[in-house]
């Protein structure tokens, strides 16, 4: 029943008790970080409670000479945990917030001693102005700033490459970051992709998983199942993976062309990680970000599925693919590729990239294996702009 929901109980309380401390210690952590950010001078503004200051002032006096995690919770905002962290002494500067008053004080106001806070003089202050101008200026000027080059504090030290386009960088940070995130974390409910959806999914993972780590030479002397029996008993793949894994596309894949090459090929690299630097105006299609980016790069990451020095001396970029296809599409290979191509071609366009800064020259062919159509696509790569 819903109005259970609400009844106090141990657990409850326990669980409450447990979220809200690790919330505290996050919060003391952001703060720190924050505090310790500063190179010259740190300055913390805050108001404390205008109708009981004494007391304001006292609970910060005992908590701090009783410094204790429990005692530490009871503080609300971050002013009273710096209040309350400080020195001996500092609880006793606090003052009430300015006073609207239009008069103003006749006689100069005296100068608080280096690192004291004391607002005697704001108190006589009128409103909107300080009795400090220097420091005014000083915070205005540093509240105010604004970089030389704003396009350089929205570049990324690095990204995915399965992020990774000629205008990434082209919309705010804030935009991107949205972007970044969406096609990260987005997903559909179960109950709108349905479990057919889902478990198609998982299984063509399985499957990728399988071509990941088979052994090609046992995988021709044996059979497709029972590498894949050795791959689950070895803990390459779980049991409940290899229940999903596609044999009928394995043994397609161990009559193609691709599979023939990989064999025999002078040298082969599967599952390679890389970490290329790629310049940054490749990522932007502004003509003045690209001029602020000149000379700069950004750290691209990923993975490419299968690199091959073949038998004629080609380097061949191959690259994995479970996408499901239509029945059009898979008996005519035209569209197949038509679609791969437009789906996957700018991120083998970064992969061919890579595998030129890593080999010293561009593949000679790129390709998209299709696990369904049981064949490549070639995909012809033009260079970047």
């Amino acid at each position: 029943p819903s109005g259970l929901a609400s009844v106090d109980n141990p657990v409850r309380d326990l669980i409450n008790h447990y979220s809200y401390r690790k919330m505290f210690e996050e919060e003391l952590r952001v703060l720190y970080v924050a505090l310790t950010r500063a190179r010259e001078r740190l300055y913390c503004v805050g108001t404390c409670p205008k109708v009981d200051k004494d007391a304001f002032e006292s609970k910060i006096s005992a908590i701090r000479e009783n410094l204790e995690p429990y005692s530490l919770r009871r503080l609300s905002s971050y002013l009273e945990i710096i209040l309350a962290a400080g020195e001996s002494g500092m609880a006793e500067n606090v003052s009430a917030p300015m006073r609207e008053t239009a008069e103003s004080s006749a006689a100069e106001p005296e100068r608080p001693s280096e690192g004291s806070f004391d607002t005697k003089d704001a108190d006589s202050a009128p409103k909107g102005t300080c009795a400090d101008p220097a420091l005014t200026e000083e915070l205005v000027r540093r509240f105010t700033f604004e970089y030389p080059d704003p396009y350089l504090t929205r570049l990324p030290e690095k990204m995915s490459v399965s992020h990774a386009s000629p205008s990434v960088l082209d919309g705010s940070e804030e935009e991107t970051v949205i972007l970044d995130t969406d096609r990260r974390r987005r997903k559909l409910p179960a109950f709108m992709e349905g479990r057919a959806a889902e478990e198609s999914a998982k299984r063509g993972i399985a499957t990728h998983y399988f071509m990941q780590f088979c052994d090609l030479e046992r995988f021709v002397a044996s059979g497709g199942e029972a590498e894949l029996s050795r791959l689950v008993s070895e803990g390459y793949i779980s049991e409940r993976d290899g229940e999903r894994v596609r044999l009928d596309e394995i043994e397609l894949f161990s009559r193609s062309k691709l599979f023939s090459e990989m064999r025999g090929a002078r040298e082969l690299h599967r599952e390679l990680r890389f970490n290329v630097r790629i310049p940054a105006e490749r990522f932007t299609e502004d003509p003045d970000m690209r001029r602020s980016y000149r000379g700069r790069s950004v750290l691209v990451q990923g993975v490419i599925d299968c690199i091959a020095l073949t038998e004629s001396g080609e380097l061949l970029l191959a690259d994995y693919k479970t996408d499901r296809l239509t029945r059009e599409e898979l008996a005519d290979k035209s569209l197949a590729a038509a679609t791969l191509k437009e789906k996957h071609g700018l991120q083998l366009s970064y992969y061919a990239l890579a595998v030129e800064s890593i080999f010293g020259r561009r593949p000679d062919r790129v390709e998209v294996y299709s696990l369904p159509l049981g064949d490549t696509v070639d995909v012809d790569i033009p260079p970047l702009k």
